[in-house]
């Protein structure tokens, strides 16, 4: 009878333990989807943008390469604004930088300067460090509009 016990015992510890092993397996399954889905998702909206250039690449590219060499400065002066807490220009390199970005239909960047815009606009203060997102996502955008060309 103990034989019994202890047999029936095991065999449902070890279905706990498969069980338990399926769904942590079933569980990096979904974390690696979600990983994948997030790297192939564009930052840019690109049948909008090739739709509004009228899939003019020449236009496009030239775009790219004027935001390519101006949006570091811009960047630049827009962190010495938050540095000095000069509402004005924080207000002003958000809103230029938003412009720029809402060009290639980046909508994730384009609300993202929009919310400094607004926060110069309304003289709220911004820390420096609310650029770190920005500044990862910016060379990301850069190099999807590059693959355009």
């Amino acid at each position: 009878m103990y034989e019994y016990v202890a047999t029936f015992y095991d065999a449902a510890q070890y279905q706990v333990k498969k069980l338990q092993g399926e769904y942590f397996l079933k569980g990096l399954i979904i974390i690696r989807n979600l990983i994948k889905i997030r790297e192939s998702m564009s930052l840019i909206d690109q049948d909008a943008l090739k739709s509004h250039y009228g899939e003019d690449i020449e236009i496009i590219e030239d775009l790219i390469e004027i935001f390519d060499s101006t949006y570091p400065e811009s960047m630049a002066e827009l962190e010495k604004a938050i540095n000095a807490s000069d509402f004005g220009n924080i207000e002003l390199h958000a809103h230029t930088l938003k412009g720029m970005v809402a060009n290639f239909f980046s909508s994730e960047l384009k609300d993202k300067f929009y919310e400094l815009e607004k926060k110069g606009k309304e003289q709220v203060s911004v820390e420096v460090n609310e650029l770190d997102p920005i500044k990862e996502l910016l060379p990301k955008v850069t190099e999807e509009l590059k693959a355009l060309g």
